[in-house]
């Protein structure tokens, strides 16, 4: 039974499943409603997708901590262009071409 479920994880893996939703949209759980931006995501042994939403709404002018959902109960968020969150512009950067000579 072990190696069965060894290959289903290696046939997972070479399917290159991605993650639905990308870092920085904005979703609703279905369930609960909560809404927020998508900060965290991770991807479990079996499949389990999950992610961590954070709340643009604060609570006594506080953030609201990050609440995590699994991936098929979340839906997208129309947001307008002006309310997008722009990805970072910090971090590694690749190797500027230098000229040879």
């Amino acid at each position: 039974m072990g190696e069965e479920v060894d290959n289903s994880i290696l046939k997972y893996m070479k399917e290159g499943n991605m993650f639905k939703f990308e870092l920085g949209a904005e979703v609703k759980d279905t369930i609960t409603r909560f809404q927020g931006v998508i900060t965290g995501r991770t991807e479990w042994l079996y499949g389990c997708r999950r992610y961590g939403l954070t709340s643009r709404k604060l609570r006594d002018n506080k953030p609201i901590e990050a609440q995590w959902f699994d991936e098929p109960q979340l839906v997208e968020v129309k947001v307008s262009k002006t309310q997008k969150v722009k990805k970072p512009t910090f971090g590694p950067k690749p190797d500027p071409s230098r000229p040879h000579g």
